[in-house]
């Protein structure tokens, strides 16, 4: 009797995690969102998992609640602006306090005179070779012509120095 009993109060509290009813849970994760808290941290301060929420935002899963689903949707954009903006001002910080790889990837954002410092792909060298790799269905005339119009297309954005 006395393991049943057990058994019976396991399943209750795990029904029920820290006394949250599933609408208070969601309220705790939503507002953990706007707090700045990942998805992962928001579910264990919520006392759910973060699987438990995305469920119910699933438009498919049977515990879809499409409320909550459009509430987590702004939460979890806004909070992504959030970490953006949090990390982004940390590695500025980390940057001005000597972290050379941070000051690299700081300098190859925002000056055009670190340019080269960028990833090639970002840089738009459209070796026809590589694009005939990517494309092995398209003839090399085109490959051609599609690399003349990218290249003017990066010609047109980038700004004219008068000396």
């Amino acid at each position: 009797m006395e393991l049943a009993d057990r058994l019976s109060a396991i399943q209750e509290k795990a029904a029920d995690p820290h006394g949250l009813s599933d609408a208070e849970a969601k309220e705790l994760f939503i507002s953990a969102l706007y707090e700045g808290k990942t998805r992962g941290e928001a579910g264990r301060y919520a006392g759910r998992t973060s699987s438990w929420f995305r469920r119910r935002c699933n438009p498919e899963g049977s515990n879809y609640d499409p409320v909550f689903a459009e509430r987590c949707e702004r939460a979890t954009a806004q909070n992504r602006e959030q970490i953006v903006d949090d990390v982004f001002t940390a590695m500025v910080k980390a940057a001005k306090d000597g972290n050379v790889r941070a000051q690299e990837k700081v300098l190859a954002a925002f000056s055009e005179e670190f340019a080269f410092m960028r990833p090639q792909i970002s840089q738009g060298d459209w070796n026809i070779d590589k694009l005939n790799v990517i494309l092995p269905n398209v003839s090399t005339e085109v490959l051609l012509a599609m690399r003349e119009e990218l290249v003017k297309a990066q010609q047109a954005q980038l700004p004219v120095i008068d000396a």
